[in-house]
């Protein structure tokens, strides 16, 4: 399963391109699409595929992330609610400011409850 930002940022567009050839090259992938503004939809959709893998078939379920913040909080607060195997981070070896992040956006707070 992948979860790819809609594509309308650099980073977005990135994301798009990473996620597409993970997908091409591996046949029982899925691609699913989310706002990384959409904190219940990210959640919702985890939520659902815990159900469905963990839950009614009995697999381990691991998450693998290079996305956004809203993503990285949804996911902490799935592995906070259910049995997550792990969650992982992958990070860039190398962070080029000049050309793919300038400075911060507006702030947002959330209040996340089991």
């Amino acid at each position: 399963q992948i979860v790819k930002p809609l594509n309308d940022t650099m980073r977005g567009e990135l994301a798009s391109i990473a996620s597409e050839v993970i997908f091409k090259s591996n046949s029982s992938t899925e691609l699913h699409e989310y706002s990384s503004n959409d904190l219940n939809g990210t959640l919702s959709y985890l939520t659902k595929i815990y159900q469905q893998l963990y839950i009614d078939q009995n697999f381990n379920l691991e998450i693998a992330l290079t996305g956004s913040k809203r993503n990285t909080i949804a996911s902490a607060a799935i592995s906070a609610a259910f049995k997550i195997s792990h969650c992982w981070y992958v990070k860039p070896a190398k962070w080029d400011t000049k050309t793919f992040s300038k400075g911060t956006g507006k702030k947002s707070y959330f209040q996340i409850t089991l």
